[in-house]
């Protein structure tokens, strides 16, 4: 016990008692600030990823006449492609989003991110370089794929025949994505990405009732900054008292629903 008639002994217990309280809190506090950053960057994952979503499903709507089935349809497709090659749907959906906007069609967008994902593989490029290279090449730009250092079929490119130079690429490139997905370093990245995907569906749980949260927040304080301004016109007026009561009542029946959002 703390309370004990003076000696060395007492006096050690005493201290050991208060550096145990202070290590447990010390404890507890880091415990706490870890978990508390650690869902903030899995909230963060979550909304850059509903990002990443909404600008792909806004290309499609600007750019084709895809309905709403066909625009999920193409989520399922990053879906799978993510996981089949083992690239991250933050590179897929800006590579054929790019593709989109050159070809005006989602299936033959998908094609060509095929194509993308193999000369990916088989040249060590980004897919984001490999993906404009072939929307030029789709208008009839083939300086950017020269550029890549990949062969292509001479004839096909001054006859501009895109469909030439790609049935080429086919050829050359064929299987690259699937090889490089399959191999140790493939496999490493595949649990990389399901990792990732789990702690985004973490995330997403909390995501938006933590953005509802800040916009009550910013429309509570609004409401309290506008019953302040308004107190204050009120004090201004001859008949004070009347004018201030009602500005409170009306004022607090507007903010209390948003409070409310914090119980």
């Amino acid at each position: 016990d703390i309370l004990t008639e003076y000696n060395k002994t007492g006096a050690d217990a005493a201290n050991k008692s208060i550096a145990g309280i202070g290590t447990n809190s010390l404890k507890s506090a880091i415990s706490i600030g870890a978990v508390t950053a650690e869902l903030s960057r899995m909230v963060k994952a979550a909304a850059d990823d509903e990002k990443s979503v909404n600008l792909l499903e806004q290309t499609i709507r600007a750019n084709t006449d895809a309905t709403d089935n066909q625009i999920k349809s193409v989520e399922d497709f990053i879906a799978k492609t993510q996981m089949s090659a083992a690239v991250t749907d933050d590179e897929l959906r800006p590579a054929l989003s790019s593709l989109i906007r050159a070809t005006k069609d989602v299936t033959q967008a998908q094609t060509l991110m095929n194509l993308a994902l193999d000369i990916s593989a088989g040249t060590n490029k980004d897919l984001t370089t490999v993906s404009l290279s072939l929307s030029k090449a789709v208008n009839g730009n083939f300086g950017a794929l020269s550029k890549l250092g990949v062969p292509l079929d001479q004839n096909a490119v001054k006859a501009k025949d895109l469909d030439g130079v790609l049935i080429g690429l086919q050829t050359s490139f064929a299987g690259m994505s699937q090889s490089a997905a399959n191999s140790a370093s493939g496999g490493f990245k595949k649990l990389s990405i399901a990792v990732g995907e789990l702690e985004e569906s973490v995330g997403y749980l909390v995501l938006h009732p933590l953005a509802n949260l800040a916009t009550n927040l910013a429309i509570g304080t609004t409401k309290i900054s506008n019953f302040i301004t308004e107190a204050k016109d009120a004090a201004k007026k001859s008949n004070f008292w009347s004018d201030a009561l009602d500005v409170v009542g009306s004022s607090v029946l507007t903010v209390a629903p948003y409070l409310a959002a914090f119980n």
